[in-house]
């Protein structure tokens, strides 16, 4: 296989841990991937880059002296690069970020911690393949073959949904990680199995939503809420609520009637599955 290079910049060891360990457990990127070295200094990551001359960095973004942000515009010359993976768990700068890289030729991807891992075995997926067409000119068709990954949920590609953030931001959040979609006021959130949640900005109706997941396991159970049936541990004794099984934590969501009967049906079919 391919391997590319990587760099680890952060300024909290932890972090710096926690994405070699994705790598390193990865049944999809190890193998893929070698972290080639890390640092907690951006200054010193510059220095790093043109020696060791990596395909990927992992970038924290707010970090003491030169930030995160500021690197792509010093290292976007460099063709070995091929993408630069931003990873913070703050949003403030979202905008300024955006604004700096959005006309550099090189790839930069943004993903919150704590990093979950379908989605940056995802992201590295798709720089990978960038690489592998920057380097394999005839041979790409056959690399790429090669370079499939071999082991993934349900021996498929992990299925993502883009979406605008409320601040203007795309993001590509994978379908399984989604547990529930609810109507708050007049907005719509998605609440994510790691904790997060996110407001999009599509004016779309919930009812919009459930038909850009036609096919998948997302049903409707009450006029406010819809729930992935993936997290459905099973139905309250009245069957008035349904209760989801998310990160160890059991959380119970209102059934009314006019939903109720697709629902059971659609639990039924998943038990002949």
């Amino acid at each position: 296989m391919q391997t590319m290079k990587a760099i680890v910049v952060d300024d909290e060891q932890f972090a710096r841990n926690a994405v070699k360990g994705i790598i390193r457990d990865s049944e999809i990127l190890n193998g893929m991937i070698t972290v080639v070295a890390e640092t907690d200094s951006t200054l010193e990551a510059l220095e790093l880059i043109n020696q060791k001359e990596p395909n990927i960095i992992f970038l924290d973004i707010f970090m003491p002296g030169l930030k995160g942000y500021e690197i792509p515009e010093k290292v976007s010359h460099l063709n070995f690069i091929q993408g630069i993976v931003f990873i913070t768990q703050h949003y403030e700068d979202f905008h300024e970020i955006t604004r700096r890289y959005s006309d550099l030729v090189l790839p930069c991807t943004i993903i919150t911690k704590p990093v979950n891992r379908l989605l940056l075995e995802d992201v590295c997926l798709k720089i990978h393949r960038r690489w592998l067409t920057s380097i394999s000119g005839g041979d790409r068709k056959a690399l790429e073959e090669e370079n499939k990954p071999k082991v993934s949920l349900d021996n498929e590609k992990v299925k993502t949904y883009k979406l605008l953030d409320s601040i203007g931001f795309e993001r590509e959040v994978p379908l399984r990680e989604i547990f529930m979609l609810r109507k708050n006021d007049q907005k719509i959130i998605f609440d994510l199995s790691d904790g997060r949640s996110i407001e999009p900005s599509s004016r779309l109706a919930l009812s919009g939503f459930l038909a850009e997941f036609s096919g998948e396991d997302f049903v409707q159970v009450n006029r406010a809420t819809i729930i992935n049936l993936n997290y459905v541990e099973g139905l309250s004794k009245s069957q008035n609520a349904l209760l989801l099984l998310v990160s160890g934590k059991e959380i119970k969501v209102e059934i009314t009637d006019s939903y109720r009967s697709a629902l059971i049906l659609k639990l039924e079919q998943r038990k002949k599955r």
